[in-house]
């Protein structure tokens, strides 16, 4: 007789193993981001395609389930079935097995109940080598039965309503006016991780921009409703507002809350003596400003010790409490 490999459980395994853990791992990637995008956290929000797609995983996920549910008795039996035929061809000395043994094996005893209870009860039922296999077996095969049961109470789908950030045009009515507004984004919601990569001189021209002092007369951005017509009978009344969240509707996956800064000053007067002689630290601000008139001048000095230009907060969204000490000296 000429042995020959058994191919068809190698093809087999190499077909259920991604029938098993492909649903895990989709639902494990969709549980903290999208498929597409690394993070829920969008603050453009997601077109229709997106949605679509991340639906279109949801629902290939529930079939390969049912598939994977369908198939892991039967599977996994067949498997063993094949296994044992290699466990009792004797390849170790301490490895015996009577003929009881293996019609036992023969009858796929992993199945038989009152082996098992006389294996669970101690009595034994035949050698310590088969006694082991047997209750290996039928571990695999009660994982392998509870396991599609397992992910439906593990991972549970619920439905929410949540609004996209990509929304239609919407018409306002005051009066008989009617008013056409695209969407507007009135500000980006960054992560720590973001912040940390933005230069600080990018930072700097920003508020230096925004400190700038404008005439009056001038157009200024502002979240300030503007009023339209030539007239005061057709100019709008409606206060500045925000679109609130639909009824029954929930933020979902996104955040509630946006980070924000709170800033708090304590000022303390010091001595003449106290003041750094030189600001300490890797990087520190200093500067001097001269004011000169024709009877008199004066000098503002600055220290900010530390390293200015560095990223001073963790990754993290929680609240970070950061003190820094400015001394000024007229």
């Amino acid at each position: 007789a000429k042995l020959k490999h058994h191919y068809p459980v190698i093809w087999l395994i190499v077909l259920y193993i991604p029938l098993l853990f492909v649903p895990w791992v989709a639902t494990v990637v969709l549980t903290y981001r999208p498929i597409s995008r690394s993070t829920y956290y969008y603050p453009n929000g997601f077109n229709m395609d997106e949605y679509k797609q991340m639906q279109s995983w949801v629902t290939a996920i529930d079939v390969l389930n049912s598939i994977a549910s369908l198939l892991a008795v039967p599977v996994v039996s067949f498997i063993i079935a094949q296994t044992a035929v290699i466990f009792s061809q004797r390849r170790a000395p301490a490895r015996q097995l009577s003929v009881r043994d293996i019609f036992a094996l023969a009858d796929r005893a992993w199945t038989d109940t009152s082996v098992l209870m006389k294996l669970v009860r101690a009595k034994g039922h035949g050698s310590r080598a088969f006694n082991g296999f047997i209750a290996m077996a039928s571990g695999f095969l009660f994982v392998s039965a509870v396991q599609p049961p397992l992910y439906q109470i593990l991972a549970d789908w619920k439905s929410i309503n949540i609004p996209s950030g990509i929304l239609g045009k919407t018409r306002i009515s005051d009066t008989g006016f009617e008013i056409h507004r695209d969407r507007r984004i009135i500000g980006q919601d960054f992560e720590p991780a973001q912040m940390e990569m933005i230069p600080h001189a990018t930072v700097l021209q920003s508020v230096q921009s925004e400190l700038s002092s404008f005439p009056q007369g001038d157009a200024v951005n502002s979240l300030i409703n503007a009023r339209y017509g030539d007239s005061a009978s057709r100019q709008m009344t409606v206060p500045a507002f925000f679109a609130a969240l639909p009824y029954n509707t929930t933020t979902g996956t996104m955040r509630y809350h946006a980070m924000r800064y709170n800033s708090s000053i304590v000022c303390e007067v010091l001595s003449k003596d106290r003041f750094p002689s030189s600001c300490t630290g890797g990087k520190p601000y200093e500067t001097s400003i001269k004011i000169q008139n024709d009877t008199s001048s004066t000098e503002l000095r600055i220290c900010v010790p530390g390293t200015w230009g560095t990223f001073p907060w963790t990754l993290s969204r929680n609240r970070q409490d950061i003190g820094e000490e400015v001394y000024l000296q007229v």
